[in-house]
């Protein structure tokens, strides 16, 4: 999906739209312990255990929603099919004038073997699992660790929603910014 957004905008128009992208998972993040708490009032209900009642509900969520994403999620900008081509060679021009690679090239074996002995691309890798892995650690684990300092399982699923809330705002905030003054490394920097 990232790399669809990122073949539809200039360089410096897709920080934004990357940022909605990620800040609705953020959000759900957020918004995931309250639902949690809600489907586990239902515990009981047609002989079925609250944490039962949790996977059913938001797989079925996320089961519509994946469907549902099937027939919205664009194709790349040279083989779309709901504009019209007037606007398909604007979007075309506009990314050539950028980075000049508006039309994908053909994917060979060589190409992807080169890129695969690159160590720039390995040391990006290994930098966002250094930098994913701990927050994704934290947001499964949120509620166990609040429970493991003696909250009540109510408290720990509502407690572990509000520290998502300021990263909605903050990374709204610093995507515009990053996009507005064309520069990336100094506000990475910041909100490290």
């Amino acid at each position: 999906m990232v790399f669809i957004i990122s073949t539809w905008y200039k360089r410096h128009e897709v920080q934004k739209r990357l940022a909605i992208f990620y800040l609705i998972s953020i959000t759900m993040s957020g918004i995931s312990p309250i639902l949690a708490y809600i489907f586990s009032l239902l515990d009981g209900k047609r002989n079925i255990r609250g944490w039962a009642w949790i996977f059913i509900i938001e797989g079925t969520i996320t089961l519509f929603l994946g469907v549902l994403s099937w027939f919205f999620i664009p194709n790349f900008p040279d083989k779309n099919t709901f504009l019209t081509p007037e606007q398909t060679a604007l979007v075309l021009r506009r990314i050539d004038e950028d980075r000049g690679d508006s039309i994908p090239d053909k994917i060979t074996r060589s190409k992807v073997l080169k890129h695969l002995r690159d160590w720039t691309l390995w040391s990006y890798g290994v930098m966002f699992l250094c930098s994913t892995m701990p927050a994704y650690a934290q947001a499964y684990f949120m509620t166990l660790i609040l429970r493991g300092l003696g909250w009540s399982k109510t408290a720990s699923l509502l407690l572990s929603a509000p520290p998502y809330f300021p990263a909605i705002a903050t990374s709204m905030f610093f995507s515009w910014l990053s996009d507005k003054t064309k520069h990336r490394g100094g506000f990475i920097v910041i909100q490290a």
